[in-house]
């Protein structure tokens, strides 16, 4: 289907589905999973989204369900939009979409320690929010150290499994994240990570997903990994994605770390035993994100996705592994900070 075809069909289905004539339908970058579009109309502007094949469908509601929390406790969230015929989401063509309306905002500037330090706040707040939002995992996620559910939605038995697969074509590569699995692993278990209660985390907060205007907070984006763990996993994948440091993002910037665990401290004190076990969150965060690739690997997006787990097994780790000693001096100041 050409592009224009494609338009087409997005309109008739947003008049069928939906009442909407629009005006113009436009993809745009929003997250990785899913795709979507920017719809233009009179009344406004809306977004709709095509759920990406690798996503469960019975795990969509609980999504919509987490959305629906935020939105009660006063957060700046995009409900799904009903359809004509009181849907939240429309099969087409073996697809799935919900259609929500457009926030309006801008992300504020990465790297502002200020700025991580309002984040860290607004996180920790969300946590406390959202944490009866399920009352037990949704489909096809799992927690920190559980990647085995991720490889499945894409078709794989298991997490090592795909991992052999995709080592008959990469296997120094393959060799590579297996030692950082099971190394992740032994941290994991050393530390107490089994034992630490879950609640609900956002699994994508981060700049890219926060809208301000001002010094306001207009849009939090992106519920699609809402799912149930620790919620210092989800401080350690905000920590991955915004406290990197310029050009190429790799280094993780311990003092960009303290000043969004400062934040996040003030709201919500973490016990020492979570603290602790921030630096073995890290990696087990990164391993979440090759997990990932290997699942979109698997479905066929191989190009994106094997660039993506090299510059982790190339870059990510090791610059880690550099900076954990500064890394544990961060998390003792935070165990020490009244």
């Amino acid at each position: 289907m050409g592009e224009a075809e494609s338009t087409r069909a997005l309109s008739a289905l947003l008049s069928d589905c939906w009442g909407i004539t629009p005006a113009s339908v436009e993809p745009f970058d929003a997250g990785r999973m899913n795709r979507h579009w920017r719809v233009e109309t009179s009344v406004g502007a809306f977004v709709l989204r095509r759920y990406s094949r690798l996503r469960l469908p019975e795990s969509i509601p609980g999504e919509q369900a987490v959305l629906e929390a935020a939105a009660n406790a006063g957060w700046p969230v995009a409900l799904p939009i009903a359809s004509l015929a009181d849907e939240r989401i429309v099969l087409s063509a073996s697809a799935r979409y919900s259609l929500f309306p457009f926030l309006p905002g801008e992300r504020a500037a990465l790297g502002r320690l200020s700025q991580l330090r309002i984040n860290g706040r607004l996180l920790a707040r969300l946590h406390g929010d959202l944490a009866g939002a399920l009352e037990s995992q949704r489909p096809g996620f799992g927690r920190a150290w559980e990647l085995d559910v991720t490889l499945q939605s894409a078709g794989a038995d298991s997490f090592n499994a795909a991992l052999s697969e995709f080592g008959k074509q990469h296997g120094e590569l393959a060799a590579a994240v297996r030692r950082q699995r099971y190394r992740s692993l032994r941290e994991l278990s050393r530390l107490g990570y089994g034992d630490l209660p879950s609640s609900v985390i956002h699994g994508g907060f981060h700049n890219d997903n926060l809208l301000f205007s001002g010094p306001e907070l207009t849009g939090l984006l992106d519920f699609d990994s809402a799912r149930r763990d620790a919620p210092m996993v989800d401080l350690a994948i905000s920590l991955i994605r915004d406290c990197t440091l310029p050009p190429d993002h790799n280094v993780i910037d311990p003092v960009r770390v303290g000043a969004m665990l400062e934040g996040y401290s003030r709201t919500r004190r973490p016990q020492t035993t979570e603290l602790e076990m921030l630096p073995a969150l890290l990696r087990a965060a990164i391993l979440m994100l090759v997990a990932h690739r290997l699942a979109e690997w698997k479905a066929g997006a191989s190009d994106r996705a094997v660039a993506s787990i090299e510059r982790s097994v190339a870059a990510r780790f090791p610059a880690l592994d550099e900076v954990i000693p500064e890394l544990e001096h961060v998390v003792t100041e935070a165990v020490g900070r009244p």
